[in-house]
């Protein structure tokens, strides 16, 4: 889809709800693929948190609230569609494993599950997921990418931006029902402009950063995906219903950015090769139940300690060398989780769990684990520098608004009396350099681990099947089994 002339050139909003009616059969191969890819980690990692006690308390809440049976609950039961998207967000995201657009950000809890749910109340077509989640995401990523990120201080410090947060994730999440409902362009944009809305809190308005140093909340995380994803949704049957919100929302010159606590707003990247390069080919997939900015260190770890046939016993310490960034620093500082979700901020102990082959999933929450002094004695032996010499690296890639491709981080263990390094600058599963991209075999490998004794016997292989299989599928049912159970 080539960019549009005349007036619609400055409707940014009018350009999304017509991307939004695009039929499977105009997506690139490679972005179906990436698309099915992104749906499977999504709904796998929904799965492996069915047990969790955040999500119990949810689907329970919830359930006493009623409504029409017509959604699948991750973990059993079926609700009304909002209220199934909000739950089912909430656990893909919970366990912190979920994809990573350019190391910066991750959304896909509030496009897939909301669409997953108004498609199944609808009888929508695997064909009709893939085309929603490949056009949700797009615009969701595009508003992100749009808004700063990060900022150099006069002193020339690198920090990262106290504003945007990731409530805009709703106007993509509306546009994928929009897509799944067989919306109208303009239902469809009015579906965009009443996310607007309706979208909660922007996340620096939260009382937490999380990985930014300041402890996470004892159930949610930097963002609510459950409120976002059912803000999309309700958004999307609104405009169904006749309901209608500005619809001059998106175009260019208006300031609608500012809501979400953004400096500035880039429009010449928010709209640019709109149609022809999909961000959810860009897209990460995570390997571990923590921030990516820590993944690389868990990479060079496991790859030392493999390579030299060490236990973690055998280390007597470990020298973890990092980039002059504030939150990469507080991950550093953060050394015992107090709860469960308190994992994902603490590089220490995510070390110790690779130390300790610890398979990576729901039992890095265990809290048996978090009480072990085994574990909190190969934390102590972790240690972290600071390289001065990596700062102009970082400000190099954030320059015009970029993000981080590249991390440095050199890890050195001590171990039987002699000193082994190795370092890296991308992380595992990022979609490029190809030696780090985690192919088909490695996601269904994932799985395979994170649902290990969640849900029932075969869950891996099945979500591997029915998200792979879904340009053929009638229905959802496949995806919504293995969410059930």
């Amino acid at each position: 889809m080539s960019a549009a002339v005349g007036d619609d050139v400055e409707d940014v909003g009018r350009r999304f709800a017509r991307l939004a009616s695009i039929p499977l059969d105009e997506l690139p191969a490679g972005v179906v693929h990436a698309t099915k890819r992104i749906i499977i980690d999504t709904v796998g990692c929904a799965a492996a948190a069915m047990d969790a006690d955040v999500v119990a308390r949810l689907r329970d809440v919830r359930a006493r609230q009623g409504g029409l049976p017509e959604s699948s609950l991750t973990g059993g039961g079926r609700l009304a569609a909002p209220a199934a998207a909000f739950v089912n967000a909430q656990a893909a995201n919970l366990l912190d494993a979920d994809e990573t657009l350019h190391n910066f950000t991750h959304f896909a809890a509030a496009i897939v599950m909301p669409a997953l749910a108004v498609g199944e109340s609808v009888g929508a077509s695997g064909a009709d997921l893939i085309s929603a989640v490949a056009v949700g995401y797009d615009i969701a990523g595009r508003i992100a990418t749009a808004m700063p990120d990060y900022e150099v201080t006069p002193d020339g410090e690198l920090v990262r931006i106290p504003g945007s947060g990731f409530s805009w994730a709703a106007l993509g999440a509306a546009s994928a029902c929009a897509r799944m409902l067989r919306l109208s362009e303009d239902e469809t944009l009015h579906a965009i402009a009443n996310a607007y809305v309706m979208t909660p809190l922007h996340g620096s308005l939260l009382g937490f950063t999380s990985a930014m140093g300041v402890r996470a909340s004892p159930w949610h995380k930097y963002a609510v995906y459950g409120s976002v994803a059912e803000a999309g949704l309700q958004a999307a049957l609104l405009a169904q219903a006749g309901l209608e919100s500005d619809p001059t929302l998106l175009r260019r010159g208006s300031e609608f950015w500012r809501a979400f606590g953004a400096p500035s707003f880039d429009w010449s990247a928010v709209d640019a090769d709109l149609g022809e390069r999909w961000l959810v080919v860009e897209t990460a997939i995570k390997p571990y139940p923590f921030c990516r900015y820590g993944h690389t260190a868990l990479d060079l770890l496991g790859e030392l300690m493999a390579k030299h046939d060490l236990k973690a016993d055998d280390i007597e310490d470990v020298e973890l060398t990092m980039v002059p960034f504030g939150p990469m620093q507080a991950l550093m500082d953060y050394r015992r989780p107090h709860s469960d979700i308190d994992v994902m901020s603490s590089l220490p102990y995510a070390l110790a769990m690779v130390a300790n082959a610890v398979p990576a999933g729901p039992r890095w929450w265990a809290a048996d684990l978090r009480a072990d002094p085994a574990v909190h004695a190969f934390v102590d032996r972790v240690r972290g520098r600071v390289e001065p010499a990596w700062h102009d690296l970082l400000v190099e890639q954030v320059g015009g608004g970029g993000r981080f491709r590249r991390l440095p981080t050199r890890v050195t263990v001590t171990a039987r009396g002699a000193r082994v390094s190795a370092f890296a600058d991308v992380p595992s599963g990022d979609p490029s350099p190809a030696d780090v991209y985690l192919d088909d075999a490695a996601l269904a490998a994932k799985f395979s681990t994170f649902l290990e004794g969640v849900g029932a016997p075969g869950s891996a292989a099945r979500l591997l099947e029915a998200g792979m299989d879904l340009d053929r599928a009638v229905t959802l049912d496949g995806l919504a089994e293995v969410l059930r159970r």
